[in-house]
């Protein structure tokens, strides 16, 4: 049996940053047979860079790392912002000092919460 793509409700409630409707979306995907791996890597891409919080569930991981508000990707010899990184919704401060970026994203500039964008030394 193959798995169906994830729909735009999934994703949306994945993202969302909060535990009930995550459990609801993951439950839903399983049960309904879609195909949670693309989720899988992302979340997976982002926990490389936001610090998960300990003793909270997988929904409540998940939630916190998606409402994540300040992300900090200095030092990393990053050459491009992470794809990833544009799918934190509530994100204000974005920190990519000592990197090796040499150009922004697009879609940094439609995020209309952030605040603080700080690329010193790139």
């Amino acid at each position: 049996m193959s798995l169906q793509p994830l729909n735009e409700q999934l994703w949306k409630q994945l993202r969302s940053g909060i535990a009930e409707q995550v459990d609801i979306a993951i439950t839903r995907a399983e049960v309904q047979g879609f195909d949670l791996v693309p989720f899988e890597k992302e979340y997976t891409e982002l926990c490389r860079y936001i610090e998960q919080p300990t003793g909270t569930s997988a929904f409540e991981s998940i939630a916190k790392v998606y409402s994540s508000t300040k992300v900090d990707l200095s030092s990393q010899e990053l050459k491009s912002i992470p794809e990833s990184i544009k799918q934190l919704k509530n994100l204000n401060v974005l920190i990519l000092d000592n990197n090796e970026l040499s150009i922004l994203p697009d879609w940094l500039g439609q995020k209309v919460q952030l605040k603080e964008l700080s690329a010193r030394s790139n």
